[in-house]
């Protein structure tokens, strides 16, 4: 499986939708200019900056365990978490970073800053920014990949944020 070629076919696939900015020159999209870099050589985890070098590690280290359908589904949600961490990101966290959303509007949150504060978007994730995207990834494989995600990054020393579900009885 030629994983850039995935992940190139899903922004594709994503940007009349998802990317809506980025439909008359995908090239521009920054997520794919990283997974362009970042997958056409060998990289040093200890040498990754953000939450978009994260992401193609990520992606990486998925597409070499399973197959091209469900590796499809996981480049999906992760264009969707990036999306969000870029639309929440600064708004959220911007304080703990020393800065607000207004002086950061033109810049990326996944851009510039690591996955230490990912799992703590996990609910707007769910249930404010994806409700609005079922029809892209359905929400319960989201919050699948969303748990897989995050025990992941924590697992790999990219966080240290745990997340936790409650069953309602």
């Amino acid at each position: 499986m030629n994983v850039l070629e995935v992940i190139l076919n899903t922004i594709m696939n994503l940007k009349e939708t998802v990317l809506k900015l980025y439909k008359d020159d995908i090239k521009k999209y920054a997520f794919w200019k990283v997974a362009e870099s970042f997958l056409s050589k060998e990289v040093d985890s200890t040498e990754i900056k953000n939450c978009d070098e994260i992401f193609c590690l990520y992606l990486k280290t998925v597409s070499e365990v399973t197959n091209p359908e469900c590796f499809m589904s996981v480049v999906k949600f992760i264009i969707l978490y990036r999306e969000c961490m870029n639309k929440y990101g600064w708004r959220k966290f911007g304080k703990r970073l020393g800065t607000t959303a207004e002086e950061m509007k033109d810049i990326e949150y996944t851009s510039t800053n690591n996955t230490e504060f990912i799992p703590e978007l996990s609910n707007e994730l769910v249930l404010v920014y994806l409700p609005d995207y079922n029809y892209v990834v359905p929400v319960i494989d989201c919050i699948n990949l969303t748990v897989n995600f995050c025990e992941w990054l924590l697992k790999n020393g990219f966080t240290c944020v745990t997340i936790t579900s409650v069953k309602k009885e």
